[in-house]
């Protein structure tokens, strides 16, 4: 259990005095926010009184300027001037996301927030298990039988088949507590209904599958900063060289990516001729010759298919070399004829 790790999410009930435009229903991640801000609308403020309300979730903590309720060791005032420290950062840093005034400081009338309502919740009484890579080994079961037939566990942090952390997950873990004590007792067992989902032969072959399009999404996303970097800090005389650097190396990435993808696709329409093939091969043994044949020449178009995606992939990269080339360099009367290349695999 020591190994476990939980932490307090702040969560700022942030009312204003007017009605926000263009606020969504869902809920809202703010990337690359100070304080990992995300926030949902409270729609009855609007409904009822006309005016826009949000619950303001700071997931890093540790990122406020300080430990978010020392309650324990401050007096009472000291604890809500610290309130409302930290709670007009998480206002100021919002205000760079969604346009309002956040005003200078808590209180601020000049602002467009409604101060008598907003509060800040620290929640270090209401701590969320932290659901980190490795955790899952230390993560207790929620009983052990007769291994130890007095001890139960229940909350987020439990091993269920829920397996994140949410209420759902807390009201699961509870529910096999009580099967526990149930199958200790001799008592009618409770019954879970629980949530439909894949087996897990499936998920591991999709993460298999679409593990290079993770990686893929990944490198376009550091080209892309890197080629924007490039573009601003080398020379305007050689900006032209960046961009196109940086657009040609986007396309390049963007055609392995396809070139997986492709044959990806490949092999799923060929698996079905391939097994529809082999079953009939399988089941009907008077047209096994038959069969061997269509089985054979379904591996063979398979391959055949596979092998001509590398040409067909490189004509159409080298098509895309062109246009953006065309693009950065457009034609120009005079212009020396600018270099060809051969895109190759």
């Amino acid at each position: 259990m020591g190994r476990l790790r939980i932490e307090p999410i702040p969560v700022l009930n942030l009312y204003f005095n007017k009605t926000l435009p263009d606020i969504p229903e869902e809920y809202v991640t703010l990337l690359k926010s100070r304080y990992d801000l995300s926030f949902v609308e409270m729609p009855e403020s609007r409904l009822t009184h006309g005016v826009t309300a949000l619950s303001v979730a700071a997931s890093d903590v540790y990122a406020l300027r300080e430990p978010v309720g020392r309650g324990a060791r401050i007096s009472k005032q000291e604890q809500i001037r610290e309130d409302h420290l930290v709670g007009h950062d998480i206002v100021t840093e919002l205000g760079r996301y969604v346009p309002f005034d956040p005003g200078k400081a808590w209180g601020d009338e000049e602002s467009d927030i409604d101060w008598d309502k907003t509060s800040l919740q620290p929640n270090t009484e209401h701590q969320l298990f932290i659901n980190e890579v490795g955790s899952e080994a230390y993560r207790p079961e929620t009983h052990y039988g007769q291994r130890a037939p007095n001890l139960f566990f229940a909350g987020d942090f439990c091993d269920t088949t829920i397996n994140i952390t949410t209420v759902e997950a807390a009201v699961v873990s509870g529910l096999q507590a009580a099967q526990g004590v149930c199958a200790r007792e001799g008592a009618e067992q409770i019954r879970i209904i629980e949530p439909a989902k894949y087996p897990r032969s499936v998920a591991s072959a999709l993460k298999l599958l679409l593990g290079p399009y993770a990686y893929g999404a990944k490198g376009w996303s550091m080209a892309y900063d890197a080629a924007a970097r490039l573009e601003g800090a080398v020379s305007p005389d050689y900006r032209d060289v960046a961009q196109f650097v940086g657009r040609a190396s986007l396309a390049a990435l963007m055609s392995d990516v396809r070139l997986w993808w492709r044959r990806t696709g490949a092999l799923a329409e060929s698996a079905f001729e391939i097994g529809r093939a082999l079953q009939a091969t399988i089941a009907n043994s008077e047209r096994r010759a038959a069969g061997q044949g269509t089985l054979l020449d379904a591996v063979r178009a398979f391959f055949r298919r596979v092998a001509e995606l590398p040409a067909d992939e490189s004509r159409r990269l080298q098509a895309a070399l062109d246009k953006i080339a065309e693009q950065v360099w457009p034609a120009q009367p005079g212009r020396p004829h600018r270099r060809r290349w051969n895109a190759k695999r």
